[in-house]
């Protein structure tokens, strides 16, 4: 599977930062640590899960 390697605004860093302090006890319990992928990785397997993405959740769930 390829990566993506995306650059982010700073304001977006920002954003994604306060949302890894405050969600860490989750995003740890998730993914085993609380770095800026895990978060951005937690962000977008919450998203799909709204949208009812259950294939795309799982194989994001397995990259851990």
């Amino acid at each position: 599977m390829a990566r993506l390697n995306v650059t982010l605004k700073d304001e977006y860093l920002d954003v994604i930062n306060m949302f890894k302090v405050s969600n860490k006890s989750e995003i740890e319990q998730k993914f085993s640590k609380s770095d800026q992928p895990e978060a951005i990785q937690y962000i977008i397997s919450e998203f799909m899960k709204c949208k009812n993405l259950n294939t795309y959740v799982e194989m994001l769930e397995l990259v851990k």
